[in-house]
């Protein structure tokens, strides 16, 4: 069954997951759950298992121990091309796009719909033309992608997954490169894109603020396990930061939003 039909099935059930690599334990196991439709931030130190724990939700690594299911099922029970229509996955360093422009960047969206001899349909066509008008990408469509700044290939990377019509995209530090502008610019999107389309996102931030300001909810790794789940407001405590970075911060308010901001004693 799958959990946009059934509204009481979670989108992820990790069950006691962990992950060891070299004999060192990464990612102690944990059990969570992550809901259809919102923008969870993974945020805590270098080191902590942020993206460890995403390439498992993308089955980039397989758990050492535990299970993961994706809308009741067990990761390892889908295909590849199946899982791929329902979750896209941007790693922290997107591979060159040589000799390649924006659509046909965006393109490669579709492969798991239509496969490498498939036809580009009509329907494929349009999925691409829209996933370049969400991302404001229309006008550079036929520019080499090797020529576009840094916030414009992100924004083509972004552009193929919503091609892709997954229902979860993850996103390991997708601001990571980018200046403060393009920071804010990639998450506003993203942020607009979840709300309007229902689509989850989780992804992991270095900055404290930025994903306040653009999550739903953060989950906060320590060590390999989570020391703080919950909203902005709950998170953004001195008591719960000194938890996740062992450092003393303190919190202001926004003078218009009110929203919380952290900042180092």
């Amino acid at each position: 069954m799958d959990a946009a039909k059934n509204p009481d099935l979670h989108l992820y059930d990790v069950d006691g997951a962990s992950f060891v690599a070299g004999g060192r334990t990464i990612l102690s196991p944990l059990t969570m759950t992550l809901e259809p439709g919102r923008f969870y931030g993974l945020v805590g130190p270098n080191g902590s298992g942020k993206s460890t724990l995403l390439k498992l939700l993308a089955r980039q690594q397989d758990p050492a121990r535990g299970s993961i299911r994706f809308s009741g099922r067990l990761l390892e029970t889908y295909g590849t091309r199946d899982f791929a229509r329902s979750v896209a996955y941007m790693p922290q360093f997107t591979p060159p796009a040589e000799g390649m422009n924006v659509r046909e960047l965006v393109s490669l969206g579709r492969f798991p719909w239509h496969g490498a001899l498939g036809r580009f349909s009509a329907d494929d066509e349009d999925k691409v033309t829209r996933a370049l008008v969400q991302t404001s990408l229309t006008k550079l469509a036929e520019r080499m992608v090797d020529s576009l700044s840094g916030g414009e290939r992100q924004r083509a990377w972004l552009a193929m997954m919503l091609a892709q019509d997954a229902r979860c995209l993850l996103l390991d530090e997708p601001t990571s490169a980018l200046d403060l502008a393009h920071q804010v610019e990639i998450l506003a999107l993203v942020r607009q894109l979840s709300r309007e389309q229902d689509i989850a996102v989780v992804a992991v931030l270095h900055d404290i603020n930025m994903a306040a300001s653009f999550c739903n909810e953060l989950i906060a790794l320590r060590e390999g396990q989570i020391v703080a789940r919950g909203s902005p407001d709950l998170i953004l405590d001195p008591a719960v930061l000194d938890s996740i970075y062992g450092l003393a911060m303190g919190i202001t308010r926004h003078p218009q939003t009110g929203a919380p901001i952290s900042y180092v004693l």
